[in-house]
């Protein structure tokens, strides 16, 4: 019998897990060739020790050739310029952009063939598969070398998307031969209280944290704005501006995109700098309701400049006081209805701007308003508008008479206060003479003005209030018609 017959093979390895290079290559090859290139310059610039960073992408046969080259100290461990996840003390520094030791790899797994040139050894990755790690006698510097079989037509657009990054302080940063330090102009900096992922010990998970950071805010030639961590650019955003963010950044494992929560964020320190830049006509952009969504973050300055550039100087915000919004927009103002806000951002509103009935308060309320006892003429309207009431809404209103001046620069004829269901008549306003002879449509008119403001029909002229006053109007003539008392004679 022989001797393996019926026996189990026993195989054994340090490591738990094989990375399959195939298998890592299909996640990357259809990324756009700079997303993978930005890797090897984030690698170069978290280089302590490097200064100068030369990116080369010129056509091969076989494809495009990158090359990057930094003049820093070279890999601490040769051994991480194959190895996937290993331990980096970069996890520990949020102003690092490194994270899981994978960076190179990525373009690495797709290259035709590729090479690490470093400090002491030279790492191949050949066309036929594995690597050999040779040493040489380099003194400085790493240079990144890949063949990758792109079409050559993608490096005028790779160059252009590499050229917008923007270099540390101090860094030189050169593409095709052409320096791309950075040359536009800073025009707000900041510290911003922001979300970041870092790892506060060896062994120790890397988590979600908060810090300040250092955000730097450049005007952006094209218009077209960017979001960036530490110089990469990571995703658009409609603020048109270039702004980076100086440590790590909670991004998707590409790190082309942050959470909708770290935008809001950026969005509100951004508007804080930057509102006395936004034109008016922009200032109900998307990204400015997200920004006023965050009331713990965007300040008071910047409130009132968006409010200012949408509503104008004379502004309120809607309230249950019917009447309020009424004679608020009857003296010119504007009144900001719930639907055109967040309720987050009603609440950073609301520290800057006043209620309609903070403005124009409840007739109750207001100095020099008298009671006017009713003469017959004046029983007879409220009789009228009792019964219109009770058809109308199927309740019993109340109606009593007032005498009030002028108020805050208009003069209300009628009001409806849906919590004490009364009508008041301004007899000062109307004049005594208006409550004298037959009912006619002037008085129904009114009346139907005043119910409309009943239930949930509040906001002035426009929207429900005017469904509502037409369900009444319907219904009102109904009554007429069908109703067994004549009130026009």
């Amino acid at each position: 019998m022989d001797a393996m017959e019926g026996s189990v093979m026993t195989n054994t390895a340090k490591e738990r897990f094989t990375i399959s290079t195939a298998g890592m290559a299909e996640l990357h090859r259809d990324r756009q060739p700079w997303s993978l290139i930005k890797e090897l310059i984030a690698n170069a610039w978290d280089e302590d020790s490097a200064n100068r960073c030369d990116v080369t992408i010129e056509p091969a046969k076989g494809g495009v050739l990158v090359q990057v080259a930094d003049n820093g100290k070279g890999f601490k461990d040769i051994d991480d310029s194959f190895t996937l996840l290993a331990a980096s003390d970069k996890r520990g520094s949020a102003e690092k952009r490194g994270r899981f030791n994978v960076g190179e790899k990525e373009i690495i797994s797709i290259a035709t063939h590729a090479k690490v040139i470093t400090v002491g050894h030279t790492v191949s990755f050949p066309e036929d598969g594995g690597r050999r790690v040779d040493p040489n006698k380099r003194k400085s510097g790493t240079i990144i070398e890949c063949l990758v079989d792109w079409d050559p037509e993608v490096i005028p657009e790779t160059v252009k998307m590499l050229s917008m990054f923007l270099a540390p302080i101090g860094e030189t940063y050169i593409i095709n031969g052409v320096d791309y330090s950075p040359t536009t102009e800073i025009i707000a900096s900041m510290k911003s209280d922001l979300e970041t992922v870092i790892q506060e010990a060896a062994n120790r998970p890397m988590r979600r944290t908060r810090r300040k950071a250092d955000v730097f805010i450049r005007e952006s030639i094209s218009g077209e704005g960017w979001l960036y961590e530490l110089g990469i650019p990571v995703q658009k955003i409609e603020p048109p501006f270039l702004v980076d963010v100086y440590q790590k950044i909670p991004l998707s494992q590409t790190r082309d995109a942050a959470p909708a929560r770290f935008l809001r964020d950026i969005y509100a320190s951004i508007l804080n700098e930057v509102v006395h830049l936004i034109p008016d006509e922009k200032a109900g952009e998307a990204w400015i309701h997200e920004a006023l969504s965050k009331p713990e973050r965007v300040n008071e300055t910047a409130v009132k400049a968006v409010v200012n550039a949408r509503y104008g100087d004379k502004v309120v915000l809607w309230s249950r006081d019917g009447q309020a919004n009424e004679d608020a927009q009857t003296a010119g103002y504007t009144v900001i209805h719930p639907n055109a806000l967040s309720t987050s951002e009603r609440q950073s509103i609301k520290g800057v701007v006043s209620t309609s009935v903070e403005v124009f308060p409840d007739v109750t309320g207001l100095r020099g308003v008298e009671d006017v006892k009713p003469d017959k003429h004046m029983t007879h309207i409220a009789d009228y508008a009792k019964w219109l009431g009770s058809g109308l809404l199927a309740k019993e209103i109340n109606v009593d008479f007032k005498s009030a001046k002028i108020m805050n620069g208009t003069n209300w004829l009628a009001r409806y206060t849906e919590a004490s269901d009364l009508l008041s008549f301004n007899v000062e306003a109307l004049g005594k003479s208006w409550f004298v002879g037959n009912i006619t449509s002037n008085h129904t008119s009114l009346i139907l003005h005043e119910l409309a403001h009943d239930g949930d029909s509040s906001s002035p002229h426009q929207g429900d209030y005017v469904d509502r006053l037409a369900d009444l109007g319907a219904q009102a003539i109904h009554l007429a018609l069908l109703g067994k008392q004549n009130w026009f004679k």
